[in-house]
């Protein structure tokens, strides 16, 4: 799965990444940082610079943003060391 700015740009109203509400805190196949878009079988790589913009499409949505960049790896279009949070999470007002 590539990301970049746009990989979730369809999702105008997203508003949870990474929460369960009804597991106990943990990682892998159940907790709050289980989701659709971690766990086994997902490969995501991050192509081209890092994405801050990818929020932009749900900044004013979006309530919970955890675990997402957890288990990726970057091409070697990365070329620097992000400065988090940088402007990540500028105009995500609820969360």
């Amino acid at each position: 799965m590539s990301i970049d700015n746009t990989t979730l740009s369809a999702f105008t109203n997203l508003r949870y990444i990474g929460y369960n509400e009804g597991s106990e805190y943990g990682y892998g196949a159940s907790g709050p940082m289980a989701s659709s878009f971690n766990g086994a079988g997902i490969n995501k790589t991050i192509t081209g610079t890092f994405p801050f913009d990818i929020l932009s499409s749900c900044k004013t949505k979006i309530i919970m943003f955890a675990g997402f960049f957890m288990g990726c790896t970057a091409t070697a279009a990365l070329t620097e060391t992000p400065a988090f949070p940088g402007t990540l999470f500028t105009g995500a007002s609820a969360l």
